[in-house]
């Protein structure tokens, strides 16, 4: 692979060879571990970078800075703010590739972590390009070609191909999966299904149009990555409460504890609220003095007028929640002893406290409401 040249007035003479053996440790050392970070930091000011090292331990320290004064924080920041509009566009030149598909996304610990790609297929056929210029341990795939064209392509390739490809080690060093808004249907659901993902951490498939039968699919296939991520998005899917009940206690009936710190479920199953038959009236017409006032009001000024939606709770439906899904969740929740969050909120029968109290008499904080 050709080096890339380095450019600007005064360019530095780094040995890139050198950056690859420093990213790898980076990724090896994890997320949290900053020392190689700043050892990098401390190469960078020796090549001639001392604005690129700054950055770096800024926001390391930004990272950190929990325990500095108010003062601290925003000096910090601001420098962080003024580097970045200054230098962001060079550093990313010289030490970012173009690749048609890919994005290199924000600056994180004073490196960019985290890719956007429209196809994983990207990730495996430039990862020597991807992890020798950062190192990268999170993956986001957005608006993906259709499933006809990932059909066509893994259907053209040979069984033992399709292997390689779902089981390429460039996967073992992702730890961040973020599917958020994709249609995991057909040959992509097949791919995350197949996947091992050994370092996994956190996994979003919020709007992924999940249903009951992939909920199943996972759980019934003792789905890997299932049991070792912390942080699990399952957001505004169209699953109902039996595949989140199928979910909840087969990950619950293993034999080992589970790692999950956080899990989201908003917005599920919002069939529990049947809407009202009889069509809605439309609001009045505001008056010429209503429309005055308005257009002389302050912007803002005033909380905007909300109608909640006419209709009424299914009560067999709210019924099965509180006997059987929440008990479920609890069961959840004595598997996984690091549980501390469960996003509830966008469910129609979940605005009582008392539904979810069992939940939080085992120590884990509940978000319910109306958020949309």
């Amino acid at each position: 692979m050709a080096r890339q040249q380095h450019r600007g007035k005064n360019p530095s003479q780094v040995d890139w060879a050198e950056r690859s053996h420093f990213m790898e440790a980076i990724r090896a050392a994890g997320e949290f571990d900053d020392t190689p970070v700043l050892i990098y930091a401390d190469f960078l000011e020796e090549q001639g970078e001392p604005e690129r090292a700054n950055f770096i331990r800024l926001q390391v320290e930004a990272a950190r800075s929990w325990g500095d004064s108010a003062e601290r924080r925003r000096t910090v920041r601001r420098t962080i703010q003024e580097l970045l509009e200054t230098h962001a566009g060079l550093w990313r030149e010289r030490e970012l590739p173009l690749i048609r598909g890919l994005n290199w996304n924000h600056y994180e610990r004073g490196l960019v972590r985290t890719i956007t790609v429209r196809r994983l297929q990207i990730v495996v056929e430039y990862a020597d390009t991807i992890f020798n210029a950062a190192p990268i341990d999170g993956v986001c795939l957005r608006d993906p070609p259709s499933d006809a064209f990932i059909s066509n392509t893994l259907l053209n390739q040979t069984p033992a191909d399709q292997l390689a490809w779902i089981e390429h080690p460039v996967w073992d060093w992702i730890q961040r999966f973020d599917f958020k808004g994709c249609e995991l249907r057909g040959r992509l659901l097949v791919f995350v299904e197949r996947a091992r993902w050994p370092k996994a951490r956190t996994l979003n498939l919020s709007g992924c149009r999940l249903e009951d039968e992939d909920l199943q699919g996972m759980a019934f296939g003792r789905w890997e990555p299932l049991t070792r991520v912390i942080r699990l998005n399952l957001n505004h899917n169209t699953f109902s409460d039996e595949g989140l009940i199928t979910l909840a206690e087969s990950l619950a009936h293993g034999t080992k504890m589970l790692p999950l710190e956080e899990l989201f479920l908003a917005g599920h199953c919002e069939s529990v609220w049947r809407p009202s038959e009889v069509p809605e009236e439309p609001p009045p017409s505001p008056s010429l003095f209503e429309r005055l006032r308005e257009r002389l009001s302050f912007r803002g000024s005033r909380p905007q007028e909300t109608r909640p939606p006419r209709g009424q709770f299914h009560l067999e439906a709210r019924g099965r929640l509180t006997k059987q899904v929440i008990p479920a969740l609890v069961k959840l929740a004595n598997a996984a002893p690091k549980l501390r969050t469960i996003d509830l909120s966008d469910h129609p029968a979940l605005v009582e406290p008392e539904v979810v109290q069992p939940l939080r008499d085992s120590g884990i904080r509940v978000c319910i409401g109306m958020r949309r």
